[in-house]
């Protein structure tokens, strides 16, 4: 990662204790929602490490809607 990430973070409920919530990527002019704290990790994750692993377009993973399995919804 060359340059700092700017992120907000909004959790706007805390059911099956874990997080859900809104994530905004600053610089990616990208917002997510998340319904769990992993899932906001994998996010994070997503923006962070895209000069390591040089996805493809790490903006995908936040324009795709969600993240992991949707079984698992509240």
């Amino acid at each position: 990662m060359n340059k700092k990430q700017v992120f907000i973070l909004e959790v706007m409920n805390n059911q099956k204790g874990t997080w859900q919530g809104q994530l905004r990527w600053i610089d990616g002019k990208k917002d997510r929602s998340f319904r769990s704290a992993l899932e906001l990790l994998h996010l994070v994750d997503s923006v962070i490490n895209e000069e390591e692993d040089k996805p493809a377009d790490p903006a995908a993973m936040w324009s795709t809607g969600t993240v992991g399995n949707q079984k698992d919804l509240l």
